[in-house]
């Protein structure tokens, strides 16, 4: 009995560690606008300039654009970031949402392309002209592609 309790614990042991590797974060900033961002560890940064921002990584790629208009809102980010899902002629559209977080706030929505979803944000920073899209792409049919660019989007903080 006390071998195989021994077992597994190893066992426990073992899933903790290798799942919270697997599962390891970093945080990535965007230079110019100091915008950060909690993303998975194997992201290589692509582009870091000041209207710029590309990253990706396994199975999944991120570009920020900054657009500079102090008097957009949030309803009027709602049929941009249509307009936006549009343009990029998707096979399938979800539901507008709201994003609502820390320093942002804006609109995305889901949209998916062959077998890549895609997550199209604006957000806009209240009390400022640094408004940027974020879209978000998922290859390889990702069945927690919402989820995980929610994550992305949450993980959104300004320094």
């Amino acid at each position: 009995m006390k071998k195989n309790l021994l077992s597994l614990t190893t066992i426990i042991v073992l899933f903790f560690f290798f799942g919270t590797a697997a599962n390891a974060q970093h945080e990535y900033t965007w230079d110019h606008y100091k915008i950060s961002m909690t993303l998975p560890e194997d992201f290589k940064v692509t582009k870091n300039t000041d209207t710029e921002f590309d990253a990706s990584g396994e199975g999944i790629e991120l570009g920020m654009d900054i657009f500079a208009d102090k008097h957009v809102t949030v309803d009027e980010m709602k049929d941009a970031t249509i307009g936006i899902i549009n343009d990029l002629h998707l096979d399938h559209i979800d539901v507008v949402h709201d994003v609502d977080s820390h320093d942002f706030h804006g609109k995305y929505i889901m949209g998916a392309k062959g077998k890549d979803a895609i997550m199209v944000a604006g957000l806009i920073v209240p009390h400022s002209e640094t408004n940027f899209w974020v879209i978000i792409t998922f290859h390889d049919d990702d069945a927690n592609a919402e989820a995980d660019g929610l994550k992305i989007l949450n993980s959104l903080v300004t320094h």
